[in-house]
């Protein structure tokens, strides 16, 4: 899907050979969450990895980053589940494909933030 950008929105993305192959938005800060929307294409790095979780959770001070994915996107599904995301609630009907997910990871629960890298 195009991704819509608005005033206020923040991006890390990841560059290889001059492509981009991965990069994640952050949008609706509140002071204690922030949305995030992430999307891969290609081989990430752990410096990636620790910046995507980094900027929120310590830069903001966020405790609790969320996103949405749509039920009909099962690669996103397993991404954000394996980057430790907890399936919050299903908004039926709220996406082409079905029901759109809602995806919570909390501060504490970040094991990227745990890694040894620096930026």
């Amino acid at each position: 899907g195009a991704a819509v950008s608005r005033d206020g929105m923040t991006a890390i993305g990841l560059e290889r050979d001059g492509e981009l192959v991965a990069g994640t938005c952050y949008d609706c800060f509140n002071g204690s969450s922030i949305f995030a929307s992430i999307a891969i294409t290609g081989p990430v790095t752990r410096r990636w990895l620790y910046a995507i979780f980094h900027y929120p959770f310590v830069h903001l001070g966020c405790t609790v980053i969320i996103g949405l994915v749509a039920e009909g996107n099962a690669k996103s599904i397993a991404i954000v589940e394996r980057m430790g995301f907890t399936r919050q609630s299903a908004i039926p009907h709220a996406d082409p494909s079905g029901s759109l997910y809602v995806y919570s990871m909390q501060k504490d629960q970040c094991r990227f933030l745990r890694m040894k890298v620096s930026l």
